[in-house]
């Protein structure tokens, strides 16, 4: 990673550090979920995916760690020190923390089903739009500069996989068999999901294109400009729209960029040589109570 210019550094710094925060968070999310679904094959998968979202947080502090030794800390220590980083998942956790403390005396009520989708979509939201372009982030900069990340490239590829196929994928249809639920009835033919999904991935596509913009402020990087990022992010808001059942809002063609994106992250396709990447691995299952060390009270 030495190899990067100053700029790109600064960029995946970033990125990696929120991409940890993210993973931090959902984890409790989908316990929840997995405390209130009664469907046996829904519980099993739910608490598969909390266990998977704790292995991506602590695999990006493998990734760190193999790169940066002793000063892994210091590298992730920006979680708690960018105000950006710090607001980026508000939103998430606004409604992820309401969602939360209502399962602990779960009743079928008009308020709750309300949050549970509520919950849903911002969970769709972020696994599917702020990882995807996270991801480009990292990869673009990767490919820019001579493949300098390669080894941590190959683990965000194997992340990919879980978020981008079967958490997102898991999201989606979910949401689109309540849609046809006799229980949740009101909340879909009233209009009322349609406005909130659709406004919730407004707020998501214009903070997103926020976070590109202060990401840019260190400079453009080949690959990785105000417009391609814009562009990036509207075309998924618009793919996810889709997944559920909403209308297209911004109606942006997929070009090559996207293009790149989707085959670069086809794992079926990759065949490296051990020698060609480092030897950074996938952490399945290892967990390490190390949160201790970044408390600044202690």
């Amino acid at each position: 990673w030495y190899e990067f210019p100053a700029s790109a550094l600064s960029k995946f710094q970033l990125t990696l550090g929120y991409q940890t925060v993210l993973d931090s968070l959902v984890p409790d999310v989908f316990k929840a979920l997995n405390e209130i679904v009664t469907d046996p094959y829904l519980k099993y998968l739910y608490s598969r995916i909390s266990t998977m979202e704790h292995t991506h947080a602590l695999s990006y502090s493998s990734g760190v760690t193999q790169a940066f030794g002793a000063k892994a800390t210091e590298f992730l220590d920006i979680i708690y020190t960018d105000p950006h980083i710090k607001h980026r998942i508000d939103d998430e956790l606004q409604v992820i923390t309401e969602f939360i403390k209502a399962t602990q005396t779960w009743s079928n009520t008009p308020a709750n089903r309300k949050l549970l989708l509520q919950t849903l979509v911002a969970v769709f939201a972020l696994e599917g739009i702020k990882f995807p372009f996270s991801f480009f982030t990292s990869w673009s900069l990767n490919k820019a500069y001579n493949n300098c990340a390669q080894g941590f490239s190959q683990l965000l590829l194997s992340i990919s996989v879980d978020e981008m196929t079967v958490h997102t994928a898991t999201g989606s249809n979910f949401l689109n068999k309540l849609s046809k639920s006799a229980d949740f009835r009101e909340e879909f033919q009233s209009g009322w999901f349609a406005a909130m999904a659709t406004d919730y991935i407004k707020r998501v596509v214009t903070k997103e294109i926020a976070w590109a913009n202060y990401l840019l402020e260190s400079g453009s990087e080949p690959g990785f400009t105000a417009p391609i990022c814009e562009h990036f992010i509207q075309y998924w808001a618009d793919r996810r729209l889709k997944e559920i059942g909403l209308p297209q809002i911004y109606n942006v063609q997929k070009n090559d960029i996207e293009i790149w994106f989707d085959e670069y992250r086809n794992v079926k396709s990759k065949s490296s040589a051990l020698q060609e990447i480092s030897n950074i691995n996938y952490q399945i299952g290892k967990c390490v109570n190390d949160l201790h060390k970044f408390d600044k009270d202690s």
